[in-house]
């Protein structure tokens, strides 16, 4: 049913990249998943995939967070969201279990600032390429904290 999902893909116009990253993310969770139910279902074999249930999903994403970074667990968790979305309009499960668990929060990541021999190689630089107006602005930027955008 993925392969499906992924030539829906394709006919939306998503390039490969798009395609493998939703491959992935249905992979890391179908896998979890296997590990995690190893014991057959009652009528044999693995548990479905498609047919995972909300509380799949969050231990899925509390086993992510322990294994994988903020931003990846949260990519994930909207890979998974799309893919089971899409399943439910093709009317293959009756729900959607990512929709009501909440994503994981990411640390803002605070600025970065230029070392000491950063900041003496820029004030070379100006001085060398600049002139007094561009000097003034870059030691006034350094005098208010001048951070680096990341």
């Amino acid at each position: 049913m993925i392969d499906d999902f992924i030539k829906h893909l394709e006919r939306q116009g998503k390039v490969i990249k798009a395609q493998n990253a939703y491959r992935n993310s249905w992979t890391r969770f179908t896998e979890w998943l296997a590990k995690e139910n190893p014991h057959p279902t009652p009528l044999g074999g693995l548990p479905d995939p498609q047919m995972a249930t909300q509380l799949d999903v969050a231990n899925f994403k509390r086993y992510a967070v322990r294994h994988y970074k903020p931003n990846t667990v949260n990519l994930t968790m909207t890979h998974l969201n799309v893919i089971f979305r899409w399943f439910m309009q093709k009317g293959v499960i009756p729900d959607n279990p990512v929709e009501h668990v909440d994503r994981v929060p990411t640390p803002q990541s605070s600025p970065k600032w230029l070392t000491g021999p950063e900041q003496n190689l820029l004030v070379r630089t100006v001085r060398k390429y600049g002139d007094v107006r561009e000097m003034a602005m870059i030691m006034l930027m350094m005098q208010a904290g001048l951070g680096l955008a990341v």
